[in-house]
């Protein structure tokens, strides 16, 4: 699963590349000021963040399918475009703050691979829910293997909420 997102990750990117290079080099639009990653007019950093944009939207409806029922379901619509300047926000904003500063070449190239990690990172963390979403292991391991001992209160059973036991339950187990 982990390995198909960051397929479709990359497919994404290469898409992004085909489709924007020719209005590039036939001068319908340019990406102003000294860009970060700029090998061929391309900006190598906007198609990693162009990339993530659409998997985060993806995701976050995939998520919220359960509770989009009705009219509800009228929600995805404004849900594209914020998950898509959630995408720019929170990957672009090194290389955003970078930009037309006089700040010197290298903290701009430094911040548009920041931004591509930023991005990749949005990726990774869309690939472990998926695996955890469909019950595939993570790398993450379990606490159990740093805690030898369990702490009391995991034991407990929970209390339920408004229950005349649950203060003296809790004040039991402290």
């Amino acid at each position: 699963m982990a390995r198909d997102i960051w397929k479709l990750y990359g497919l994404f990117f290469v898409a992004n590349v085909i489709c924007e290079t020719p209005g590039l080099y036939m001068d319908l639009y340019t990406y102003y000021g000294h860009q970060p990653l700029n090998f061929f007019r391309l900006p190598l950093w906007w198609p990693a963040v162009n990339a993530a944009m659409p998997i985060l939207a993806g995701t976050l409806i995939y998520l919220l399918r359960p509770a989009m029922t009705g009219w509800r379901v009228l929600g995805v619509i404004p849900l594209i475009p914020a998950a898509d300047g959630a995408a720019n926000a929170a990957a672009a904003w090194p290389t955003w703050n970078a930009l037309n500063t006089r700040l010197p070449a290298a903290v701009v190239w430094a911040a548009g691979c920041l931004t591509v990690a930023l991005a990749s990172l949005i990726i990774h963390v869309i690939a472990r829910i998926a695996e955890a979403r469909n019950g595939q292991p993570t790398l993450r391991s379990e606490p159990d293997q740093y805690f030898s001992r369990r702490s009391r209160l995991s034991t407990l059973p929970a209390p339920e909420i408004g229950s005349p036991s649950t203060k003296s339950t809790l004040r039991g187990a402290l």
